[in-house]
């Protein structure tokens, strides 16, 4: 029995372990799930059987406690595996927990997080942070990078651990629901979709600032929540008659609509270990504009499925060549296909069993 662990709330995490268990299930693999409690997460195609929740609160004494809960429940199972599906400090407090006693595998999305995002309290807490993970992945049983510039990064900054590293290329985790139109875009289709969590490192400020240059017939869809820059603010308020906003969280249904309705995905990030949102472009077949970083580069064939840019100035070119490309209609068959043959969840994780 392997159990699949997420102690997050909301967001692509518990929805990427749902589709972890569930890729282990079509495998005829035994298994099952723990989650927190919350509304936030979707639970469809979930067996109620293979399904353990626990309420968890954001106090440090709670986590301590939940975690020594979990511990005891996957101890008293007999559990053979646990598969850490995502590195919170209540994942790691059960790691530690477990050690010696059950093996565990940690599913590692950035090897380093993003510093220069958090101010200097926040970069002491990651350092401890940082600290506490080392020991627990020296300790795991493997661990799971999500592309091969990822695993290279990784065992350079954990040469202890190069050992016992897997990849798993990150396929589109997304429950089958119908999409729903978000009211921020009822009289717009067809357009270039940012999507994500709005931080300094996805460089929305650079797309943007391209935007403001970019005189074609479609609009920029920015969804996701998180906070905009002033400057950023400027341009967004400068391009209101171009740009479009969807500042919150982004439901289910709704990021189901928007990347179905969408013409390219733009992904103008400074750093990137490898990116979920790229596979959900490829699943609704979907082009994708990158920047050269070799976690995004790696999934894409320049001017087949995609486009890569080099300097944030070549931007705007990008954004013209997805306009008048004559074979667009090819390119969003290549990159369909490309999820099919590459990005196959079902495949991938029978491969790190």
């Amino acid at each position: 029995m392997i159990a699949c662990v997420s102690t997050v709330k909301k967001g692509a995490m518990p929805q990427f372990t749902i589709q972890v268990l569930k890729s282990l299930q079509n495998n005829n693999i035994d298994s099952c799930i723990f989650l927190p409690e919350s509304k936030d997460i979707s639970l469809d195609g979930v067996n109620e059987k293979d399904l353990n929740t626990f309420s968890l609160t954001s106090t440090t004494k709670s986590k301590k406690k939940i975690a020594s809960e979990i511990s005891t429940k996957l101890i008293q199972e007999k559990i053979d595996e646990v598969w850490f599906c995502d590195e919170t400090y209540t994942s790691l407090s059960i790691a530690n927990n477990i050690s010696g006693k059950l093996k565990y595998k940690f599913f590692v999305h950035d090897v380093k997080p993003h510093l220069y995002s958090f101010g200097l309290k926040r970069c002491l807490r990651l350092t401890y942070f940082a600290l506490r993970r080392k020991k627990i992945f020296e300790m795991a049983e493997s661990i799971v990078l999500m592309s091969n510039s990822s695993k290279d990064k990784f065992s350079r900054y954990f040469p202890k651990c190069a050992d016992k590293l897997q990849v798993l290329l990150l396929g589109a985790h997304i429950p089958k629901i119908d999409g729903v139109k978000p009211q921020e875009i009822q009289s717009i289709d067809d357009y270039y979709l940012f999507f994500g969590k709005i931080e300094k490192y996805k460089n929305v400020y650079g797309l943007l600032k391209a935007f403001n240059d970019y005189d074609g017939p479609r609009k920029l869809v920015v969804a996701g929540n998180g906070m905009f820059s002033e400057e950023e603010k400027k341009l967004i308020k400068k391009e209101k008659d171009k740009v479009v906003t969807i500042n919150r969280f982004i439901k289910d249904e709704e990021l189901v609509y928007l990347f179905e309705h969408a013409r390219c995905v733009v992904l103008p990030y400074i750093e990137a270990s490898q990116s979920g949102v790229l596979s959900m472009a490829y699943h609704f077949s979907n082009p994708v504009i990158v920047s050269n970083l070799p976690g995004l580069t790696e999934f894409v064939d320049d001017r087949s499925n995609g486009y890569i840019y080099k300097q944030n100035n070549e931007l705007l070119d990008a954004l013209n060549y997805m306009d008048s490309c004559k074979d667009f209609e090819k390119m969003r068959d290549l990159a369909h296909k490309y999820s099919e043959d590459k990005l196959d969840f079902n495949k991938n994780i029978k491969n790190i069993v």
